[in-house]
């Protein structure tokens, strides 16, 4: 992925069902931790609806996230950090997971 590149889709798997939950993607530039772009439903994150295989295996359908990047979403280059929060709505309480992931982007 270049930076400013848009129009592919940015793939977390989660490895457990996803489909309840509260899911919000955090993206980290390189340049800052504080998170530069959050990601919820209402922008367009959306739990993956088939199964799918990739280059770092099979995600099921289910249990992972997907979220198209738009343009300016990407502007830097360098090692940017995702965080996936995701909060189970189904339980008597909250369970919030975070599961962090990291990607290089070229200039």
């Amino acid at each position: 992925m270049l930076k400013n590149e848009y129009g592919n889709t940015l793939r977390v798997n989660a490895g457990f069902n996803l489909t309840s939950n509260i899911n919000t993607l955090y993206l980290d530039s390189p340049l800052t931790s504080t998170g530069d772009l959050v990601i919820t439903p209402a922008d367009g994150l959306l739990v993956g609806s088939i199964n799918i295989v990739t280059e770092v295996g099979t995600f099921l359908a289910g249990e992972y996230v997907e979220y198209v990047l738009l343009q300016g979403d990407i502007p830097y280059s360098g090692e940017w950090n995702a965080r996936l929060v995701t909060q189970d709505t189904g339980a008597d309480t909250c369970k919030i997971t975070e599961l962090p992931l990291s990607f290089v982007v070229g200039s």
